[in-house]
């Protein structure tokens, strides 16, 4: 979750930041939970705000999102100018070898589902889904291994899809 803000002091004074927390309310408003509290500061500038989601529970309906801002000696000025959301970039972390085994680490995202794919080659269709299945992501890295794949072909290529 990014969160594009500024704060600046209507008479400038007391200087500092603004601590600032993002927070949802899930299962009927009966659960309030936050990703955590950033510093922002009072600069009349506006920062980006970045939240991570990694660990947050029954996200799959939210009632309520928003932000609670800290007390500040002086009138402050807020501008939200966006919130988003977005998923983390599917990255593939390590590849070793052990023997005729091939092992695999990536980073998921709660509740994503991904596949591990790979191809002898390139060619556009030549990928298969056969390593490990279907993986539930849960904010934390994932390791698969392909067994025996060094002696299974001279080149393999790998891919990770969210499904």
């Amino acid at each position: 979750m990014v969160i594009r803000m500024s704060a600046a002091e209507v008479n400038p004074g007391a200087g500092g930041s603004l601590n600032v927390q993002a927070f949802f309310q899930v299962n009927g408003f009966a659960t309030y939970q936050s990703p955590g509290t950033l510093s922002l500061p009072l600069d009349g500038q506006f920062h980006e705000l970045t939240y991570s989601l990694a660990g947050m529970v029954s996200m799959n309906v939210v009632d309520q999102t928003g932000i609670n801002l800290a007390s500040h000696a002086t009138d402050l000025l807020i501008n939200v100018d966006n919130v988003r959301f977005e998923i983390a970039p599917l990255q593939i972390k390590s590849i070793q070898t052990s023997g005729q085994n091939i092992t695999l680490k990536f980073s998921t995202s709660v509740g994503q589902t991904y596949s591990v794919e790979y191809s002898t080659d390139l060619s556009p269709g030549s990928f298969t889904n056969a390593v490990g299945g279907t993986i539930l992501g849960d904010g934390q890295d994932a390791t698969v291994t392909d067994a025996n794949a060094v002696t299974a072909a001279s080149a393999r290529y790998y891919r990770v899809t969210l499904l």
